[in-house]
C-alpha cells in the first residue's frame, strides 16, 4: 500500500483533531512508525474513555453532525478496524494521569 499524500494526511488529522475536540475524551493519532509491521496500515487513532459509562452515554450523532466531515474523512481511508475493549483499573493511573478525572481527589 502506498502511503497517503502529506496533503490527504493533513487534512484527515485535521478531521480527526475536529472529533476529538467534539469526543471531549483523550484522542491520539498519528502515522504508523513501524511500515514493515503494519500490515498495510498508515494512520492509527486511539480514544481513551475514562469508564464504560462515558462510552455508552457519548452521543454519536453529535460527531456527526458535520456530514461533510464525515464525507472528507470517508473519502481519505482504505480500511478501518474498530476494536472496543475494557482494560480494567488495576493500577493508580489516577495518581500520575493529571487527564484522569480523578488525579485532582488524589492530591
Amino acid at each position: 500500500m502506498d502511503p497517503a499524500p502529506p496533503d490527504a494526511r493533513d487534512r484527515l488529522f485535521k478531521a480527526l483533531a475536529a472529533f476529538q475536540d467534539r469526543l471531549g475524551v483523550e484522542l491520539s493519532f498519528g502515522e504508523n512508525l513501524s511500515p514493515a509491521r503494519a500490515q498495510g496500515f498508515g494512520i492509527g487513532s486511539l480514544a481513551v474513555f475514562w469508564g464504560v459509562g462515558e462510552l455508552e452515554k457519548l452521543d454519536f450523532e453529535v460527531l456527526l453532525e458535520k456530514e461533510n466531515d464525515m464525507d472528507m474523512v470517508r473519502g481519505l481511508l482504505e480500511t478501518v478496524i474498530d476494536v472496543d475493549f475494557v482494560v480494567p483499573a488495576s493500577d493508580p493511573l489516577h495518581i500520575i494521569d493529571p487527564l484522569c478525572p480523578t488525579y485532582a481527589e488524589s492530591r
